[in-house]
């Protein structure tokens, strides 16, 4: 099969579509609302998988994303989008899965998924343990500045009120002294 050849031409219309777009999907990936981010946290930045079970899923994007480098290599102009797209969400979607089974294998650390590779080997079961701590700590940590929340913007308010009125007291007598 050869490959799509597809000309962008200078506005890159399909660039900035696939751009505006993946985050949506992403987040959808992860079952959170696409329109409101806020509402779903987890702190995924704080759960780095391991390598080794990492890379036991989907063990072949790399090849693939390998081969269509020199695919375009050899043709600058053979252009798949999709696939590239496609691979790069494999990526992502690896280190998003390993992160909410691990959430999950403390929840349920009976299902059957967990007899399997890559969610049964001890290392993943380490990362399991120590991904929910974190999260939980996070998540208490979160609670605590929502309880604060209301003091915190009464003190902003007051502290802009403050500043607006000082701002205006000190201009209204530079006005009237001169």
């Amino acid at each position: 099969m050869r490959p799509v050849t597809l000309q962008l031409g200078a506005c890159g219309i399909l660039e900035r579509h696939e751009k505006m777009h993946r985050p949506l999907g992403n987040r959808a990936m992860a079952m959170s609302s696409s329109y409101q981010p806020q509402a779903h946290f987890l702190a995924r930045e704080l759960l780095k998988p391991p390598v080794t079970p990492l890379s036991d899923l989907f063990s072949w994007v790399e090849q693939e994303q390998e081969a269509l480098k020199q695919r375009y290599a050899a043709n600058p102009l053979a252009i798949d989008i999709a696939l590239e797209s496609f691979l790069e969400l494999l990526v992502e979607f690896r280190t998003i899965l390993l992160q909410v089974m691990a959430i999950l294998y403390h929840k349920f650390p009976q299902s059957r998924v967990f007899s399997f590779s890559p969610f049964n080997p001890q290392i993943f079961r380490d990362f399991a343990s120590q991904a929910f701590s974190q999260v939980e700590e996070a998540e208490k940590a979160t609670l605590e500045n929502l309880k604060r929340l209301p003091q915190q913007m009464e003190d902003s308010i007051r502290g802009i009120l403050v500043t607006t009125i000082e701002s205006k007291r000190i201009s209204h007598s530079a006005r009237t002294s001169h």
